[in-house]
């Protein structure tokens, strides 16, 4: 591995191999599989695991990820925030959330330490937002606000959280597994002093069965629970899979892929089931 500075903890030393989202969330459903990686018109290829960075932290600085890592694993893992911690159940249970259609529910949870959450979720946005890898190209934020998380990491401080405010939305019904890059796109939000629908550039993260938009920083008194780390309770929304843009957006790169590159996406699929 090559020497140089650690981007999170400043400190000279040998990098390490980081993921940018934890292994745990992003690993092929079957030990040995494999994942068919495509998007952006690009010719698929066939990886063993998710995205990593060489190039971010030295032992030092991992270490730090890897205690966020692990406790954000276990926890949204506990509490069922994740299809990994549905063992072989296939949906959400229904006492969890209140279902207002065939598709669409709300939940609500309880975090022992949310801010701790809190810093787990702005570490994956330092993470991706430090990273030069292809996959990350969209996550583009400011020296300034890459320092300030950075420092907040180091700190264990989470900070306001108006900063980067945080709100979830959980898949409630098993999809196919997936890993999806980081992606900045917008969503209509009510406005209710001018009556009308304004339009809010956010983040999207995708692991597990777990979207988290990350908002630019904004002021978020007044949404109380709906935001990650202004209280110990979250109130956030489920989806059916089939119901998703999850589910909408991998049938389109299916098919993209299937007319780009149908010989290749061939010898894939014939390769995968061989491993």
């Amino acid at each position: 591995m090559a020497i140089g500075k650690c981007l999170l903890t400043g400190a000279t030393g040998t990098f390490v191999k980081s993921h940018l989202t934890p292994q745990a969330f992003t690993a092929p459903t079957t030990p040995g599989g494999l994942f068919i990686t495509a998007g952006e018109r690009t010719r698929p290829i066939r990886t063993f695991t998710s995205w990593y960075d060489k190039k971010i932290v030295t032992r030092k600085g991992e270490d730090i990820l890897a205690d966020l890592d692990s406790y954000a694993v276990n926890t949204l893992r506990n509490k069922k925030l994740v299809w990994s911690g549905w063992h072989k159940e296939d949906h959400l249970d229904q006492h969890l959330h209140d279902m207002f259609s065939d598709t669409h529910g709300i939940r609500k949870i309880t975090f022992e330490d949310a801010n701790k959450i809190r810093l787990f979720f702005l570490s994956l946005l330092w993470r991706w937002g430090v990273s030069t890898l292809p996959a990350a190209r969209e996550v583009k934020l400011s020296i300034d606000q890459l320092h300030q998380l950075r420092d907040m990491i180091l700190t264990s401080n989470a900070g306001d959280p108006g900063y980067f405010p945080i709100t979830l939305v959980q898949i409630s019904t098993r999809g196919e597994t997936q890993n999806m890059s980081p992606i900045l796109t917008e969503k209509q939000i009510y406005h209710h002093q001018s009556d009308t629908d304004k339009s809010v550039p956010f983040y999207r993260f995708y692991f597990d069965g777990l979207i988290a938009h990350f908002d630019m920083p904004s002021d978020v008194s007044g949404l109380g629970d709906l935001v990650l780390g202004a209280g110990k309770d979250l109130v956030f929304p489920t989806v059916a899979y089939e119901a998703s843009f999850q589910s909408q957006n991998l049938t389109y790169l299916k098919q993209d892929v299937e007319h780009e590159f149908p010989d290749t996406l061939r010898k894939l699929l014939k390769a995968s089931t061989k491993t």
